[in-house]
């Protein structure tokens, strides 16, 4: 997402550092989907946070999940 959506600017230190407590009370369900080496990730939230997502393309991200 643009560096000027509302959670890069409300939790950029946050998110960098990859403490980010607050994500459960913003991403209220994921449903991980893989296909061989394609992993796709469906997200329910609110379009409050999320309204600026509909600009992004395709992306590749490396992330570290917590499975607790």
């Amino acid at each position: 997402m643009p560096e000027t959506t509302l959670i890069n600017r409300l939790f950029d230190e946050k998110l960098t550092e990859g403490l980010f407590e607050e994500s459960a009370d913003i991403i209220w369900q994921v449903t991980k989907t893989q296909n061989g080496a394609e992993i796709s990730f469906d997200v329910i939230s609110s379009l409050y946070w999320f309204q600026d997502i509909e600009e992004v393309g395709a992306f590749e991200a490396e992330l570290n999940i917590d499975e607790s």
